[in-house]
């Protein structure tokens, strides 16, 4: 139209021109609706989008939260599978139980998983070797070194290296009748088969025949047996019930000798053993001298011998019987410990090699630590002794020292002592109370009242006192001024709760006391009955709870707030102990072990290994038991005054087991742990 009006001079269109401007508008509406549509299709199919977009990331999200809680219920279900694992195979396979307690630590920590760690610290067994022979007729032995397992058959004789798994030899044998027994000398060179008709030596090292001896008449094993005895490689002698006869192995030549004498000997012919009764006597050969064991002196059943027969080792004496194994000191014939066999079997052979005892159940071979039963300790005896919480000090019987250290000074002897949380000052308590200055072992000062028990605040600033009346004191150590006095019916524990400002008493009943005055917060509480009175009370980390033992050996643990029982336990003793970094509890018990319990979820998490000499109930049994500040580790000291770490934290617990399993490896890991990725158990 403007080109018509300016170019052209005419404004007037023609018919064509009208229809061409026509059908263009036309086409412009079209296209301007079909873009509409467009936009509006598009639009529509964005928010389509969008919406879908947003199930799907809020599917996927609920998808990864579903994922994740079966992922953590997998690992929860395979942590305590395993935990259960390690408790059914401990007997049988000591080592994999180990490795299966390391693994279900490490994918949950709970207190199931964690008891599992202190059982894998406590078993005395720590490997397990078992005989791949399956023929029915195989017989088997151990050899006097401790490390080699004799496995002969009707076919073959194999020699294997019990330390490490590895067959050393093998040797074929074509005995005419079946095999009652092996032996191997002390030596490890020359082997006796027996059977019913003969004896046969042979040498190990090529299997050449050494010697045969046949026996006038044939055995019937049924009712009689033959041992066999080495008294060097080239003699061996050969023990009937009603005759001994000596063969030469070089010769082949038997001579017919007395009656065997009765009992067992050492491999340096110095000790015998023999039974007398429900005794075991000992005779020094070269000297002489007896001594028994079983003699219980008064120690109840902890000293009753189990009958079983002496095998000696470095300072030691192993006695094995069909359900135990009994480890006494040879010096004084103390019972030092003892290691249950499962199945009860007659017939177990023992050996030592070195600071391990290694014993033939079956055929498995399993091996026990007791290195640290080879310790000997001098017969100093305390009465009394307390730990301080760093684990570095050590009061006995008049004497301050450093753990396995220089002797710091010399303090009155008392009945009792507490060390302040930082170690710096100790109370020795009893009819009074002195203050001394752990550096230089001074007298800082004397309180004039009498204590049954005693507890430092946090800071260490005041000192909680029980007094022999049954009442609280509470004292200002710098000053050496009481504070406050109260009355909390017949008071025997005291202790500060985290933040010092409460005090829980136990006695006869409970009482909260605020520390600022003495004030009783609220009304008494527990009370158990005849007999029943608290020994020892403790606030827990969250300071909401009580946790009170009381003399019938039960722990309860009170809410503060509605004075209502949480939880009742039993089978605990004092001394005991509260870590200052979880609720966990220290109980000591009779045989001198240490009990710990989770103290919130009242999960018995097991006793630590027992002590060397713990069965003595004059030495052995712990006179005091303390936690470390960091929780990691408990210590106790006994009657000779030893002190021993135990690692009681759940890390420090994890490394301890990883060292005496030797690690937890990927192929191992794939072994216990099927449905789960391996993680790393072990620094």
């Amino acid at each position: 139209m403007q080109w018509a009006a300016t170019a052209r001079r005419d404004i007037t269109l023609s018919p064509t021109e009208r229809d061409f401007l026509a059908a263009a508008a036309t086409l412009a509406r079209q296209r301007a609706r079909r873009a509409r549509l467009t936009s509006l299709s598009l639009g529509g199919l964005l928010v389509i989008a969008l919406v879908a977009g947003g199930l799907a990331v809020q599917q996927s999200a609920v998808a990864d939260d579903r994922a994740e809680q079966i992922a953590g219920q997998l690992t929860r279900a395979e942590a305590a599978r395993l935990a259960a694992a390690a408790t059914t195979t401990r007997r049988s396979d000591p080592h994999q139980a180990m490795l299966a307690s390391l693994a279900a630590w490490r994918l949950d920590h709970t207190p199931a998983t964690r008891a599992a760690l202190v059982a894998s610290l406590a078993q005395r067994e720590t490997a397990m070797f078992g005989d791949p022979s399956t023929a029915g007729d195989t017989v088997r032995t151990l050899g006097a070194d401790g490390r080699t397992l004799i496995s002969a058959d009707s076919a073959t004789t194999r020699v294997w290296d019990v330390r490490n798994g590895r067959l050393l030899r093998t040797l074929a044998t074509r005995p005419a009748e079946p095999l009652d027994s092996v032996t191997l000398s002390p030596s490890g060179k020359v082997l006796v088969t027996v059977t019913a008709g003969r004896a046969a030596a042979v040498d190990l090292a090529g299997g050449r025949p050494i010697s045969d001896y046949a026996f006038p008449a044939a055995k019937d094993f049924t009712s009689e047996w033959v041992d066999v005895v080495f008294e060097r490689d080239d003699s061996v002698l050969l023990l009937e019930a009603d005759r001994r006869t000596r063969w030469d192995l070089r010769t082949g030549a038997a001579k017919a000798l007395g009656a065997a004498p009765a009992g067992t000997f050492s491999r340096d012919g110095v000790w015998r053993a023999a039974r007398r009764g429900r005794l075991l006597e000992l005779t020094n050969l070269r000297t002489g001298a007896k001594d028994v064991i079983g003699d219980k002196d008064g120690a109840g059943t902890q000293g009753t011998w189990n009958g079983g027969a002496a095998v000696f080792g470095p300072g030691l004496i192993a006695t094995v019987g069909p359900r135990s194994i009994q480890f006494w000191r040879r010096s004084d014939t103390q019972l030092l410990t003892s290691v249950q066999i499962r199945g009860g079997e007659e017939g177990v052979q023992g050996a030592f090699d070195g600071n391990t005892f290694r014993y033939l159940l079956g055929d498995q071979v399993l091996s026990v630590d007791v290195a640290d039963l080879s310790i000997e300790n001098d017969d100093h005896l305390v009465t009394m002794a307390a730990l301080s919480g760093d684990g570095r000090l050590v009061v006995r019987d008049g004497e301050l020292s450093a753990v396995g250290g220089r002797k710091i000074g010399a303090v009155r002897e008392a009945e009792n002592a507490v060390f302040s949380p930082d170690a710096r000052f100790v109370a020795t308590y009893g009819p009074e109370v002195r203050i001394v200055d752990t550096a230089s072992a001074a007298v800082q000062g004397t309180l004039r009242t009498s204590a049954a028990q005693a507890a430092f605040s946090p800071d260490g600033a005041r000192l909680a006192v029980v007094t022999e009346e049954g009442g609280v004191e509470l004292w200002d150590r710098r000053t050496r001024r009481r504070v406050w006095s109260a009355k909390a019916g017949a008071a025997t524990s005291a202790a500060f709760s985290s933040d010092g400002r409460t005090l829980v008493v136990a006695g006869d009943r409970v009482h909260l006391l605020e520390t600022a005055g003495g004030k009783a917060l609220g009304p008494a509480f527990g009370g158990g009955g005849r007999n029943a009175e608290g020994v020892r009370a403790y606030f827990t980390r969250s300071g909401k709870a009580v946790v009170v033992l009381d003399a019938r050996r039960r722990m309860t643990v009170w809410d503060v707030a509605t004075r209502r029982r949480l939880a009742t336990a039993r089978g605990f003793d004092v001394p005991a102990a509260y870590s200052p970094r979880e609720d966990l509890l220290a109980s000591l018990q009779v045989g001198g072990r240490v009990r710990l319990v989770d103290v919130m979820s009242g999960t018995d998490l097991g006793t630590l290994l027992d002590e060397g000499g713990g069965q003595d109930p004059e030495i052995g049994q712990p006179l005091d038991v303390a936690f470390t500040p960091d929780g990691s580790a408990v210590l106790t000291v006994d009657g000779n005054g030893v002190v021993r770490r135990h690692a009681v934290g759940g890390e420090a617990m994890a490394a301890a087991v990883c060292a005496k399993a030797g690690g937890l490896s990927a192929a191992q890991w794939r072994v216990i742990v099927h449905a789960l990725p391996y993680r790393k158990a072990c620094p």
